[in-house]
């Protein structure tokens, strides 16, 4: 019987960017061979030092090898391949600091991807030199993740403790596991019936669902490349199939012509309860306007100010004759567009990419589909369909709406609304632009009786006084006989030096304020400390009282001990975490220490 041999561990050769990981496995392989000693220079074994120089030669990547044929030994190797990997020039730790503080999460990255990268570069400053805290890490690591992780970040970082990647890994994975549930497909999808082309040729396919495709785990912990959720492969994926399905994609049906439209097939959402009927739209990234030529989708309808003529690809051009708004409802979402023309002539509905990013709406177009995402969160994807063309498909309204979401920016107008667009402007003074300002379409009726009833809360907050400080009856007669101290942090941007707090120290009479960067809140014992030798022996004086709030950084044993043995007075003060124990702009000169 042939013996069954065990699994060998490996490691990736090294290459020019992965040395930090590259260093650490292949420690540990050398460990495992017993060779280690050999490179550190522990085991004078000559033929140990052979095998462990072989074993670096071989994990290493072609261009390393010119590197490597002089050195005689394996710790030579491996001291080389440290020097160069290793040095310690500030342009590499300026380039892996920008890379920190840039550090953002993708729009699909998984989040145990990014936390990898974020640990990735903490290791690779580490490794040139600069100490990178796990607090700083960590707080780089939050400030880069998307808006959905909010709340949960506000909680982490609450607390008093250390923050770490790894801790908060855990916590953070069950909010990216609720955000990323995968959806319920449609059980009613509708087809809409071929015939209803806008203009060209009329569509020919009549679509097929298709089959759902298998449901195994052997795509568990993969990415959909198609609809970018986890779980599955892309051959397996439903809404993959359902799109192939409603498009004809594997009926066997004659392939449109260049000319021609799409069989009117897409699987859509149920058509709103207040009616509708179904509609494509081309996203156009030449189209200034969003346009389409059917009146009955189109709502509140108005007359165009100026005269509008468009000039189509063939050379034809058209009128606008009205414009409006359109409320297309997609499958599990609205857009309500904007300022859409209304042109008789076009033979299709188009979507202006300009118009609509500029209500903030993103674009991403990919090989066989557009993403549309809103405030980075996916809100729906329009397929390349066989004339590679990008279509939109849903449902049109055909009556105004009511209370109906829209992604792009637009409110109902109301003379609160006007009040706010215009600085809070007085209702009196509102009344009188009406007949001013073009797209104002409430009234100067509605605006006096808005003045009656109501406050407007902002308005109420801007107008109240505070009343001034009381003149302080306490005040020093000379410099230093009492000094005010805080700290403030953590900042929300990590400086250039890697400070996160800074401390302040007020001299009371002369208002002098002297400021210490810091890395840590616990290096406040020992800033204060030089910062007021300092203070003593450029103005002479020797302090008397130190006065600051209740907080840890300065009631601890180090500070205390220092107050008691140079005779200074330490004052508490039991303030709330409302704002600092005093103002820097009221200070008549200010020196950074």
């Amino acid at each position: 019987m042939a013996e069954t041999t065990t699994s060998q561990p490996t490691v990736e050769r090294l290459d020019v960017d992965n040395y930090a990981t590259w260093s650490i496995r292949m420690q540990a392989f050398l460990m495992v061979k017993g060779l280690w000693d050999a490179v550190t220079g522990e085991s004078t074994d000559a033929s140990a030092d052979k095998k462990a120089l072989a074993q670096i030669i071989l994990h290493v990547k072609d261009h390393h090898l010119p590197t490597l044929v002089g050195c005689g030994t394996s710790k030579i190797a491996w001291e080389t391949l440290k020097t160069m990997f290793q040095a310690k020039t500030n342009a590499r730790k300026l380039l892996l600091r920008r890379e920190l503080t840039q550090l953002k999460m993708g729009a699909t990255e998984p989040l145990s991807v990014y936390a990898a990268r974020a640990k990735d570069l903490q290791t690779q400053l580490r490794s040139a030199g600069d100490e990178v805290r796990d607090q700083e890490a960590a707080l780089q690591f939050l400030a880069g993740l998307p808006p959905a992780y909010g709340m949960i970040s506000t909680v982490l970082t609450a607390g008093d403790q250390e923050l770490k990647i790894e801790d908060m890994l855990p916590k953070l994975l069950q909010v990216e596991q609720l955000a990323q549930a995968p959806e319920r497909p449609s059980e009613a999808a509708l087809f809409a019936k071929p015939g209803n082309g806008f203009g060209g040729a009329r569509g020919t396919g009549t679509g097929n669902r298709g089959n759902n495709g298998s449901n195994g785990k052997h795509g568990e912990g993969r990415t959909c490349f198609y609809c970018g959720k986890r779980g599955h492969y892309k051959r397996d994926c439903l809404k993959r199939k359902r799109d192939e399905a409603s498009r004809g994609g594997n009926s066997g049906q004659q392939r449109p012509g260049p000319h021609s439209a799409i069989a009117f097939t897409a699987a859509m959402a149920a058509a709103p309860a207040n009616g509708g009927q179904p509609t494509r739209w081309v996203l156009d990234t030449g189209a200034s306007r969003h346009m389409t030529g059917d009146r009955s989708i189109l709502l509140n309808p108005r007359p165009l100010d100026d005269d509008i003529t468009i000039t189509f690809g063939n050379g034809g051009t058209g009128k606008a004759t009205a414009c409006g708004e359109v409320l297309l409802h997609t499958s599990g979402n609205t857009f309500r567009l904007t300022d859409v023309l209304l042109i008789p002539e076009a033979t299709e509905n188009l979507i202006s990419i300009r118009h609509a990013t500029t209500r903030g709406l993103d674009f991403k177009f990919c090989a066989d589909r557009c993403e549309i995402s809103h405030s980075r969160r996916l809100v729906a994807r329009a397929p390349s369909v066989g004339d590679s063309i990008y279509y939109l498909s849903g449902w049109s309204e055909t009556s105004t709406p009511q209370d109906s979401p829209a992604l792009s920016a637009h409110s109902k107008e109301t003379p609160q609304l006007w009040h706010e667009r215009f600085g809070h402007l007085g209702y009196e003074n509102l009344a009188r632009l009406t007949g001013m300002v073009n797209g104002m379409h409430t009234t100067a009726a509605e605006f006096k009786a808005a003045a009656e009833g109501g406050l407007c809360e902002p308005c109420t907050t801007g107008k109240q006084h505070r009343l001034p400080f009381k003149p302080s009856t306490s005040a020093a007669k000379r410099p230093l006989a009492l000094v005010h101290t805080d700290v403030c942090g953590p900042l929300p941007i990590t400086s250039m030096g890697g400070s996160n707090y800074f401390v302040t120290l007020l001299d009371d009479y002369s208002k002098l304020s002297a400021v210490r960067p810091l890395a840590r809140k616990s290096d406040t014992a020992t800033a204060v400390k030089e910062t007021l030798a300092l203070l003593q022996t450029q103005s002479g004086h020797k302090i008397q009282r130190l006065r600051c709030d209740n907080g840890s950084e300065y009631i601890n044993a180090d500070l205390t001990a220092y107050c008691r043995d140079n005779g200074i007075k330490l004052e508490m003060l039991n303030v709330g975490r409302t704002g600092p124990l005093f103002s820097l702009p009221r200070c008549r000169r200010l020196s950074c220490v």
